[in-house]
C-alpha cells in the first residue's frame, strides 16, 4: 500500500505494473514512460526510498546515473545489479555453457563499483541468490528459443546446444524446465 512513483520504459512492464496496482486499491500509482536519462524532464519529487531495478547503464555512465538518481532519495537509494559469476545478457543465458553464450562473466556490480569514485561508493551491499526458470512445452521449443537468442550456429555449436538441452532440461509436470542461477547485488546509499 501507499504512494508509488514508477519510471518504466518497457510497455509490457508498464502494463503489468498498472494491472497489479489496480488489484490493490490502497496503492496510489504515478506511472511514467521513460529512461533514467529522462528523469530531469519528468515531474518527480524526492521521496524517502528510491529503488532502481535492472537498470542497464552503459560503460562509463554509472557515476552519471548515481548523480542523477541519488537526489531523488531523501533517505535510501537501492540499485539492484547482476552479481552472478556468469553472463548478464538475457535471463536464461546462464543456463548455457560459456562456449554457447560467449558472454563476459564479470559480475555486473563489480563493473559498476569500478566506475564509481570513492565518495560515490555505496554505504553497503546486500546479496540475494535466486534462479530464473522457464517452462518449455517440449525440448524442441527450448531448442528454438535458444537458437533464436544465439543467432546462427555452426554445426558443432548446434550439436553442443542439442546435447546440453538433452542433458540439462528437467522434465516436470507441464513441460521441460530450464533454470539459470542468478545473484543480485543491492547497492545501498543512505542519506
Amino acid at each position: 500500500c501507499g504512494q508509488w512513483t514508477v519510471v518504466e520504459p518497457n510497455a509490457f512492464m508498464r502494463s503489468s505494473i498498472e494491472q497489479l496496482a489496480a488489484q490493490a486499491p490502497c496503492v496510489e500509482l504515478s506511472l511514467h514512460n521513460g529512461l533514467w536519462q529522462d528523469l530531469p524532464s519528468l515531474p518527480l519529487t524526492p521521496t524517502t526510498t528510491v529503488l532502481c531495478a535492472n537498470i542497464p547503464v552503459a560503460d562509463g555512465q554509472a557515476l552519471a546515473f548515481v548523480q542523477q538518481v541519488r537526489p531523488l532519495a531523501t533517505r535510501t537509494l537501492v540499485w539492484n545489479l547482476p552479481a552472478q559469476d556468469g553472463p548478464r545478457t538475457y535471463c536464461l543465458s546462464g543456463f548455457l555453457p560459456p562456449q554457447l553464450h560467449r558472454s563476459d562473466m564479470t559480475p555486473g556490480y563489480q563493473l559498476t563499483l569500478a566506475e564509481l569514485p570513492d565518495r560515490w561508493q555505496p554505504d553497503q551491499i546486500h546479496f540475494t541468490d535466486w534462479a530464473f526458470s522457464t517452462l518449455f512445452a517440449s525440448p524442441d521449443a527450448a531448442l528454438m528459443h535458444f537458437m533464436e537468442k544465439l543467432g546462427a550456429l555452426d554445426g558443432a555449436a548446434q550439436g553442443l546446444l542439442e546435447r546440453h538441452l538433452q542433458d540439462n532440461l528437467q522434465k516436470v509436470p507441464g513441460g521441460w524446465l530450464a533454470s539459470a542461477p542468478k545473484r543480485a547485488a543491492s547497492l545501498i546509499w543512505h542519506a
